[in-house]
């Protein structure tokens, strides 16, 4: 299934399972490797990126949740680094 994000002003069509958890989308299928890995769990906060403003792990996140819950509005930790 086809997703619309908006990454850090930059919009991206990705074609992925709705159940693809949105850590996976951003670093192996954007290749945005800032988000990271940690336990898996949304206890560690590697995987934390700002979905329409809210801190969100992204590793117990669908894509399809992300798309709905925020209109595909991401702020990956790239950003967040620059400035």
């Amino acid at each position: 299934m086809a997703f619309m994000l908006k990454i850090n002003g930059t919009s991206h069509e990705v074609d992925v399972d709705g159940d693809t958890p949105l850590l996976w989308v951003l670093r192996d299928v954007l290749g945005m490797t800032g988000t990271k890995f940690g336990c898996g769990k949304a206890l560690c906060g590697a995987c934390t990126v700002h979905v329409d403003g809210a801190a969100t792990q992204t590793c117990i996140t669908t894509v399809i949740a992300a798309s709905l819950f925020a209109a595909g509005r991401l702020i990956a930790r790239q950003d967040l680094r620059r400035g």
